[in-house]
């Protein structure tokens, strides 16, 4: 894969250089690496940048320079190992929680984390990842919950599961915590009920593949991973290297249906994002889109999400887009009016934790987190006016 193309460098011309010697580390040849001219500085802000991005599998290629400072190369050393360890460990409790459901007669499939970086990258501790991802039929999520309940698994301050199907029913998962091992996300939906999400729990689980080598491991098939991914980077401003390198990586698949991916991404409104995604993944890593969906070589990213993923991109460790950027450009991303107001009709509804943490209502209750949501904002618009 490689990132010699005129496109590849003008995306990547304001990034740091550490941000591009990363990307040219993904590439097949060495002497794009060579051409990065690192400071010490830069080398000693390379670990964090590779951890930022999830990218730490590819230090061993970024550190091929014999320039590399020796404090540089013992750090990477442990941060390489401590991500193998960790994808190691992840993949035995997605082994463990996968049993623990199928007793309960529960089908579910694995999304993101080890799953993904086994499939995409050829191990599991390629790409670091802060919980495990699981998806479940809605009408499978409170029996999921109770499965894995007495094994430690919690929903947050021991809420009911009542409580939690109201507050967590836009964001479409359950965080389930554990004293020892990984959070969990229980997903009953791809994601937020604000966007239009082009494929149903449903459809994932009957389409879905065990994941090879692993054995009662299933995992979406190759067009539904590459659709989630669009999607997914979309949702969060293509703000990690690995969010594009993902969908570089899922473009060389064969097994990929992209005709189907664009259907689908059209039917649900959210094309504009997921074509944005293919552009400018191609443009950093130097693969081409397929020309299945890419008909004429017409697809393009829209320049104000252009400018969005290279902004998200070349923010520090520690800081994201704030709610109006965040706002600005998802509606961009999507398909027509239409889709645009769903999405703000969906945010302004939807109950969060913050409800319930700004006033908590009896399980009788929990239908009127909705209401209580619109009181909420309304409250504290006026409180940021008067402020103001």
């Amino acid at each position: 894969m490689g990132v010699s193309t005129g496109q590849s460098r003008d995306l990547a011309a304001g990034l740091p250089p550490s941000l591009r010697l990363l990307i040219a580390a993904a590439g097949s040849t060495s002497p794009a690496i060579d051409r990065i001219r690192m400071t010490r500085s830069d080398w000693q802000s390379l670990l964090a940048a590779a951890q930022r991005h999830g990218l730490n599998g590819l230090l061993p290629a970024a550190l091929s320079d014999s320039t590399v400072p020796r404090e540089v190369q013992e750090q990477a050393r442990v941060v390489v190992l401590e991500t193998a360890v960790a994808g190691l460990r992840g993949m035995a409790e997605v082994i463990e929680i996968g049993r623990l459901l199928r007793d309960a007669g529960v089908r579910v499939v694995w999304l993101k984390g080890p799953t993904l970086a086994h499939w995409l990258y050829g191990t599991a501790g390629f790409r670091r990842f802060v919980d495990l991802d699981v998806m479940v039929a809605p009408r499978d999520v409170a029996g999921a919950y109770r499965a894995l309940a007495p094994h430690g698994y919690q929903l947050p301050e021991s809420i009911s599961v009542r409580t939690a199907q109201a507050i967590y029913r836009g964001l479409g998962a359950w965080p389930l915590t554990h004293i020892d091992r990984y959070p969990v996300d229980l997903h009953f939906r791809l994601c937020h009920v604000s966007f239009g999400s082009p494929l149903t729990p449903e459809m994932v689980i009957a389409e879905s593949r065990e994941l090879d080598g692993m054995p009662g491991v299933r995992v979406p098939s190759a067009t539904h991973t590459a659709l989630m991914l669009l999607v997914h980077a979309s949702k969060h401003l293509w703000c990690t290297l690995e969010m594009l390198l993902a969908i570089a990586r899922v473009m060389e698949q064969d097994a990929v249906d992209w005709p189907r991916v664009e259907r689908l991404a059209r039917r649900s409104g959210t094309f504009s994002g997921c074509a944005a995604g293919l552009v400018l993944a191609s443009e950093l890593f130097g693969v081409k889109i397929p020309d299945s969906i890419n008909l004429g070589g017409n697809l393009q990213a829209r320049d104000d999400l252009r400018h969005v993923a290279r902004a998200a991109l070349a923010k520090p460790v520690g800081v994201f887009a704030d709610r109006r950027e965040e706002w600005r450009a998802h509606r961009a991303a999507f398909d027509g009016l239409s889709s645009r107001l769903r999405y703000d009709l969906c945010r302004a509804v939807s109950p969060t934790p913050l409800e319930r943490a700004w006033y908590e209502l009896p399980e009788s209750l929990t239908s009127l987190y909705v209401p209580l949501r619109l009181i909420r904002l309304t409250v504290e618009a006026a409180r940021g006016r008067m402020s103001g």
